[in-house]
């Protein structure tokens, strides 16, 4: 493999028009063929580098692959304020405030409660609505449908 792109890189050398279509392609070709198994950042789509490994610590699939994504959607009618792409892999707990941030500005209410997953412990948000971590497999809709007037977010990270 490393000798066609060697080869492809000195059909195109010294044709401008050429060299530059392909630069980008050549260099995530010589990334791709110069990383070992233990280095980190490896590449691993050529169409799309920014997807990375993620560890999900499950028996079933304990590695997916993709961007970490940072939901916000309104509790009672499920309408997406905030969607947010996260370069690497951060803590879901470090992405609350910039989510949250982002359905402010779209919506134009502060939220008085939030509803979190189990990924979300021990999170970054410093604002005056409560955090309220719930379990996966509940309806948070369920404990709070008394609540109508009342502006609420509910986040879940997608991977």
């Amino acid at each position: 493999m490393a000798a066609s792109c060697a080869i492809s890189a000195r059909k195109i050398a010294g044709k401008v028009e050429l060299e530059r279509t392909f630069a980008r392609l050549f260099g995530l070709v010589e990334r791709l063929l110069a990383q070992k198994p233990k280095d980190k950042n490896k590449l691993y789509s050529l169409h799309a580098p920014e997807v990375v490994c993620i560890s999900k610590g499950k028996a079933r699939t304990p590695y997916e692959f993709g961007c970490k994504v940072g939901i916000a959607a309104t509790n009672r009618e499920g309408l997406v304020l905030a969607a947010n792409a996260f370069e690497d892999n951060p803590y879901d707990g470090h992405t609350l405030s910039r989510t949250v941030d982002q359905a402010v500005a779209m919506g134009g209410i502060d939220p008085d409660r939030i509803y979190v997953d189990k990924g979300y412990r021990g999170h970054d948000y410093t604002g005056s609505a409560s955090v309220d971590v719930v379990d996966d497999r509940s309806d948070p809709s369920s404990r709070i449908s008394s609540n109508v007037g009342v502006a609420q977010l509910r986040l879940r990270s997608c991977d």
